[in-house]
């Protein structure tokens, strides 16, 4: 077969190829699309199955680990729930704007000493966001850490720096 022959050859398989991957790959967005929008209207059972069967395909991304353990969440699963946050997490997608719903898994999973290092982690890279310090202090408070709580709360209330 001549090289050109070849080429031509190639070139179409490639092409084939290709647009048969776009169609599979387009076919899981709009599935997911679809997930969201059940998510969206309150059809958690639903969502979260078609969620489920997309989880291993190249489009699922930590915003749908984060919708999956919403659903989760939503029908009380929260062990379920934990690992799809988890999954969230771990993606580098994670939004601070979720950080409260974490951390309620992980209290209602008895995970107090994740809770308390990731607050820590990030009291280390947001140490004047309050409401992550009010946070941080109901998790010692819960953890019976009273001393380290009511310095948190002072600190919180402007105390602690003005040394009153």
């Amino acid at each position: 077969m001549p090289n050109v022959a070849k080429f031509i050859l190639y070139a179409a398989t490639v092409a084939a190829i290709t647009t048969g991957l776009y169609h599979v790959i387009h076919k899981d967005q709009v599935r997911l699309s679809e997930a969201h929008r059940l998510f969206r209207n309150g059809k958690y059972a639903e969502a979260e199955k078609r969620l489920e069967s997309l989880v291993d395909t190249d489009t699922f991304n930590g915003a749908d680990y984060r919708v999956l353990g919403l659903c989760r969440m939503r029908k009380g699963h929260h062990k379920e729930a934990l690992q799809a946050f988890e999954r969230y997490l771990a993606s580098g997608d994670f939004k601070a704007s979720d950080l409260q719903t974490l951390l309620g898994l992980y209290q209602a999973n008895g995970k107090w000493e994740k809770a308390l290092r990731l607050t820590e982690s990030l009291l280390e890279k947001h140490p004047d966001d309050r409401t992550l310090r009010f946070t941080y202090a109901r998790i010692l408070t819960a953890t019976d850490q009273f001393r380290k709580a009511s310095k948190q709360y002072r600190i919180i209330l402007g105390e602690y720096n003005n040394g009153t």
